[in-house]
Protein backbone atom coordinates (compact mmCIF):
# COMPACT_ATOMS: atom_id res chain seq x y z
CA UNK A 1 0.00 0.00 0.00
CA UNK A 2 1.36 3.40 -0.92
CA UNK A 3 0.51 6.82 0.48
CA UNK A 4 1.09 10.17 -1.16
CA UNK A 5 3.65 12.13 0.79
CA UNK A 6 4.29 15.81 0.21
CA UNK A 7 7.25 17.96 1.12
CA UNK A 8 5.18 20.99 2.03
CA UNK A 9 5.77 20.68 5.77
CA UNK A 10 3.28 21.16 8.58
CA UNK A 11 1.88 23.97 10.67
CA UNK A 12 4.56 25.40 12.93
CA UNK A 13 7.20 23.27 11.25
CA UNK A 14 9.61 23.69 8.39
CA UNK A 15 8.35 25.56 5.35
CA UNK A 16 9.24 24.39 1.87
CA UNK A 17 8.93 26.28 -1.37
CA UNK A 18 7.84 23.35 -3.50
CA UNK A 19 4.87 21.19 -4.30
CA UNK A 20 6.73 17.95 -4.93
CA UNK A 21 4.72 14.86 -4.07
CA UNK A 22 5.61 11.25 -4.42
CA UNK A 23 4.37 7.93 -3.14
CA UNK A 24 6.26 5.94 -0.52
CA UNK A 25 5.53 2.47 0.78
CA UNK A 26 3.57 2.60 4.03
CA UNK A 27 6.46 0.85 5.82
CA UNK A 28 8.56 3.99 5.20
CA UNK A 29 5.97 6.23 6.82
CA UNK A 30 4.27 4.40 9.70
CA UNK A 31 0.97 5.66 11.13
CA UNK A 32 -0.77 8.33 9.08
CA UNK A 33 -2.97 10.89 10.86
CA UNK A 34 -6.06 12.44 9.32
CA UNK A 35 -5.05 15.96 10.44
CA UNK A 36 -3.13 18.00 7.86
CA UNK A 37 -0.83 19.31 10.61
CA UNK A 38 0.27 15.76 11.45
CA UNK A 39 0.87 14.39 7.95
CA UNK A 40 4.31 12.92 7.15
CA UNK A 41 6.77 15.11 5.25
CA UNK A 42 10.30 14.91 3.85
CA UNK A 43 13.30 17.10 4.68
CA UNK A 44 16.73 17.19 3.09
CA UNK A 45 19.48 16.48 5.61
CA UNK A 46 22.50 18.78 5.98
CA UNK A 47 25.62 18.07 8.01
CA UNK A 48 27.19 14.98 9.51
CA UNK A 49 25.96 14.96 13.12
CA UNK A 50 23.94 11.77 12.51
CA UNK A 51 26.08 10.11 9.81
CA UNK A 52 27.00 7.21 12.10
CA UNK A 53 23.26 6.51 12.33
CA UNK A 54 23.10 6.42 8.51
CA UNK A 55 21.34 9.80 8.38
CA UNK A 56 23.87 11.52 6.14
CA UNK A 57 24.15 14.98 4.62
CA UNK A 58 22.35 15.32 1.28
CA UNK A 59 20.06 12.40 2.11
CA UNK A 60 16.33 12.78 2.70
CA UNK A 61 14.50 11.98 5.94
CA UNK A 62 10.84 11.04 6.18
CA UNK A 63 9.43 12.72 9.31
CA UNK A 64 6.12 11.55 10.76
CA UNK A 65 4.50 13.73 13.45
CA UNK A 66 1.87 11.02 14.11
CA UNK A 67 4.38 8.33 15.13
CA UNK A 68 5.13 7.93 18.84
CA UNK A 69 8.74 8.83 19.67
CA UNK A 70 10.32 6.32 22.03
CA UNK A 71 13.67 6.60 23.83
CA UNK A 72 16.49 6.44 21.30
CA UNK A 73 14.35 7.21 18.23
CA UNK A 74 15.65 9.80 15.77
CA UNK A 75 13.46 12.91 15.73
CA UNK A 76 13.35 16.26 13.97
CA UNK A 77 13.46 19.01 16.61
CA UNK A 78 13.39 22.78 16.28
CA UNK A 79 15.92 24.36 18.65
CA UNK A 80 15.84 28.15 18.38
CA UNK A 81 15.85 28.92 14.67
CA UNK A 82 17.58 25.65 13.73
CA UNK A 83 16.14 22.26 12.85
CA UNK A 84 18.16 19.25 14.02
CA UNK A 85 17.78 15.50 13.76
CA UNK A 86 18.93 13.81 16.95
CA UNK A 87 18.30 10.72 19.03
CA UNK A 88 15.72 11.73 21.61
CA UNK A 89 15.62 10.39 25.18
CA UNK A 90 12.71 11.34 27.45
CA UNK A 91 13.41 12.43 31.03
CA UNK A 92 11.13 11.54 33.97
CA UNK A 93 10.41 15.26 34.53
CA UNK A 94 8.86 15.62 31.05
CA UNK A 95 11.94 17.08 29.38
CA UNK A 96 14.24 15.34 26.95
CA UNK A 97 17.86 14.92 25.98
CA UNK A 98 19.00 15.18 22.35
CA UNK A 99 22.09 13.24 21.31
CA UNK A 100 23.96 13.31 18.01
CA UNK A 101 25.54 10.16 16.59
CA UNK A 102 28.86 12.03 16.35
CA UNK A 103 30.87 12.88 19.46
CA UNK A 104 31.73 16.24 17.84
CA UNK A 105 28.27 17.55 18.71
CA UNK A 106 27.31 18.18 22.36
CA UNK A 107 24.21 16.72 23.96
CA UNK A 108 21.30 19.13 24.39
CA UNK A 109 19.09 18.95 27.46
CA UNK A 110 15.60 20.46 27.25
CA UNK A 111 13.21 20.77 30.18
CA UNK A 112 9.44 20.30 30.04
CA UNK A 113 8.79 24.06 30.00
CA UNK A 114 11.03 24.48 26.95
CA UNK A 115 9.19 21.69 25.13
CA UNK A 116 5.80 23.30 25.82
CA UNK A 117 6.98 26.66 24.49
CA UNK A 118 7.40 27.66 20.87
CA UNK A 119 11.14 27.03 21.04
CA UNK A 120 12.15 24.22 20.79
CA UNK A 121 9.52 21.84 19.50
CA UNK A 122 9.59 18.16 18.55
CA UNK A 123 8.22 17.98 15.01
CA UNK A 124 8.18 14.23 14.49
CA UNK A 125 9.89 10.88 14.36
CA UNK A 126 12.33 10.13 11.55
CA UNK A 127 10.87 6.93 10.11
CA UNK A 128 13.09 6.43 7.06
CA UNK A 129 16.01 7.96 5.19
CA UNK A 130 17.09 7.63 1.59
CA UNK A 131 19.66 9.15 -0.74
CA UNK A 132 20.88 9.09 -4.30
CA UNK A 133 23.59 6.56 -5.06
CA UNK A 134 27.14 7.81 -5.46
CA UNK A 135 28.62 8.01 -8.93
CA UNK A 136 31.53 5.67 -9.57
CA UNK A 137 34.99 7.15 -9.29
Amino acid sequence: MKRELGTSGLAGGPEFDCDDRFALPRTFVGAVAESVERKPFVVQVEGDSMAKARICGDSYAVVNPAEEILDGDAALVKVGSRYVIRWLYWKPNGGCELRAASEKFPEMSLDAAQLRGAIPSVLGKVTWTFSRPLVGL
